[in-house]
């Protein structure tokens, strides 16, 4: 209890260091530093619960739900669309901080391990300190969330895995690794029979329905269809474009965000014992992390640029709670 006083204080001061050191964008500030994103998210909620009344890119589109949301509630609420950005913001944040505290609790962590692991988390510059600048980048702050319900769920066996599974399919289209991984979860539990679970069947009930209204609102406010070349850019530029020294410099801003952690790492933790029984954990962990930070590596260097720092670094808490 003692030590539990100690973290959440520690917290206390963390979050108050973190909201009045850290930049708060406007909006238009927002555009200026390309986060282009935000304009199709803005818009949705601008014309919540309308449809969008200019044409939006397809993907971004399908990413709808969470900023028609908060369009809602700013009409509700009378806030504009922009504050409403940032309130949703700060609770998803305060969420994820409460989910890294019930995992640490779970895992008996010492206090100086506690501190630790979650200084990593706030003070990371491409999570708390992005999000809070550029609140309207919600969906991104989300799928984090899901991460970490995720990674809750199949630690403790519960059915988090669900909810973390909805919440990432409706907020990026990574949400489909985290639908996949789940399937490997359940037939490294339940074997063949991993097919009649209760857990398989609602997944994909989940999967269709996100699917199709995530899909039905882009048909409705786009010309286009989704650009599979994000899927396939990487093999595009290294035919036409590759140049080997740009390659390596372009790689190495996936390293920015992850350098803390693997010092920290090195520093103070040993690799823990192999345990037979953690290793459908790792294959999981393993198979979810590298596919969320394949999908910028495969869009290329014109297609993800330095935005391959703040997408592969959706993939951090995997490996922040890994280190635990």
């Amino acid at each position: 209890n003692k030590d539990k006083k100690y973290y959440f204080i520690y917290i206390f001061w963390l979050l108050f260091f973190i909201l009045l050191t850290n930049q708060h964008y406007n909006f238009n500030e927002i555009i200026k530093i390309n986060q282009l994103d935000s304009v199709s998210y803005m818009e949705i909620a601008n014309n919540s619960p309308y449809y969008s009344s200019e044409i939006l890119t397809y993907h971004h589109a399908q990413r709808f739900f969470f900023p028609y949301l908060i369009g809602i509630f700013s009409n509700v609420s009378n806030l504009e669309v922009f504050q409403s950005f940032k309130i949703f913001t700060l609770i998803i944040l305060l969420l994820i901080i409460y989910i890294h505290f019930l995992i640490l609790k779970k895992l008996k962590i010492d206090l100086f391990f506690s501190i630790l692991s979650v200084s990593l988390l706030v003070l990371n510059p491409y999570i708390f300190r992005y999000f809070i600048a550029v609140p309207t980048m919600i969906n991104d702050t989300i799928f984090i969330l899901s991460i970490y319900l995720f990674l809750f769920g199949i630690k403790f066996k519960n059915n988090y895995t669900l909810l973390s599974i909805f919440l990432s399919l409706i907020s990026r289209q990574n949400g489909i690794f985290l639908f996949l991984a789940n399937f490997i979860n359940l037939y490294f539990i339940y074997k063949n029979e991993f097919i009649k679970s209760k857990n398989f069947i609602l997944s994909i009930l989940v999967l269709i329905f996100t699917f199709y209204i995530s899909n039905h609102y882009a048909s409705e406010v786009s010309i286009e269809r989704f650009k599979y070349k994000h899927i396939y850019g990487i093999f595009e530029w290294v035919l036409v474009k590759w140049n080997f020294f740009e390659f390596i410099s372009w790689s190495f801003l996936s390293f920015y965000s992850y350098l803390p952690i693997i010092f920290i790492f090195l520093v103070y933790r040993k690799f823990k014992n192999f345990q037979k029984k953690d290793l459908k954990d790792h294959i999981v962990l393993i198979f979810l992390f590298f596919t969320i930070i394949g999908m910028p590596f495969l869009s290329g260097p014109d297609l993800a640029g330095r935005n391959i720092i703040r997408l592969t670094t959706l993939a951090y808490p995997i490996i922040l709670v890994w280190m635990l």
